[in-house]
């Protein structure tokens, strides 16, 4: 049985709370978890998702997908709440990690790197130039090629280049 439960922050009144709880999972396992959920959410439902980290590289998607959200920190812990308004597209599991599959503008740079070290060459090679410096490569774990693509100004085409060039590797 669920209660009504009214998010006057959101703006939505929700006929049903969908709690999660993420805390203490090392990632994909979050997201991966959150995408599961996602599949199963309907219209009024509010997925209310605990986690012990930031939702990073989670948002992009949720952006690109047309979920809407909002984000909390409450006793060290923090609360991203997500609902579609009927317009969302669903998120596969396939995206929310590169390793062992196909490389897209939602794939995480950091993670990419860090899966094929070739790929930091032709990203720098690309404009992707704070890459050069060490102290900076600790910023890619936090963006997705579409969000460092745009950080650079690099166009729809060039991105989507990139992605094939990448995709070749």
């Amino acid at each position: 049985m669920s209660a009504n439960v009214i998010f006057v922050s959101i703006g939505i009144e929700c006929m049903n709370r969908i709690p999660l709880d993420v805390r203490g999972l090392e990632p994909p396992e979050p997201a991966k978890r959150i995408v599961d959920e996602l599949q199963y959410l309907m219209k009024g439902d509010v997925l209310e998702v605990r986690g012990d980290k930031p939702f990073k590289n989670l948002i992009p998607m949720l952006e690109d997908r047309r979920y809407r959200y909002e984000m909390d920190v409450a006793g060290g812990d923090y609360i991203l709440r997500i609902w579609d308004e009927g317009d969302a597209r669903p998120i596969s599991p396939d995206d929310i990690e590169c390793g062992g599959g196909r490389i897209d503008e939602n794939t995480n740079v950091g993670k990419l790197i860090k899966e094929h070290p070739e790929a930091m060459q032709i990203l720098i090679d690309a404009g992707f130039k704070p890459l050069k410096n060490p102290a900076m490569r600790h910023l890619a774990s936090t963006v997705s090629l579409k969000t460092a693509a745009k950080m650079i100004g690099m166009d729809e085409k060039g991105l989507k280049e990139l992605v094939e060039r990448l995709n070749a590797l």
